[in-house]
């Protein structure tokens, strides 16, 4: 009976073994899909801080700018950061093929 008390105790030890491997790749997926989203948020922040830098600087034209910026956003909070007036077209900011030239 000892050897079965035995067999009992390593197959309990092995399920709660790959149950701990399980929770940890789970917190490891978990990690990684926040650290991709730091990764988005930060090169947006960056794109955005370029783009406002040669605004700023005068190596980007703000009317083109401005008409690039208004193509692209359509919900009243977004428009409103940048002292455009409500846009009546519907979907998404989707579209264009990039930021506007530098001129």
């Amino acid at each position: 009976m000892a050897i079965d008390t035995r067999i009992a105790s390593a197959q309990l030890r092995l399920e709660q073994l790959k149950n701990r491997q399980e929770r940890l790749q789970a917190y490891r997926r978990y990690q990684l899909s926040r650290q991709a989203a730091r990764d988005e948020l930060r090169r947006k922040i960056l794109i955005g801080n370029a783009m406002l830098s040669d605004l700023l600087a005068g190596r980007l034209a703000r009317a083109e700018f401005r008409a690039w910026i208004d193509a692209r956003l359509h919900r009243a909070e977004d428009r409103a950061l940048f002292d455009l007036a409500p846009s009546s077209a519907s979907g998404n900011d989707s579209g264009g093929a990039g930021p506007p030239s530098t001129t």
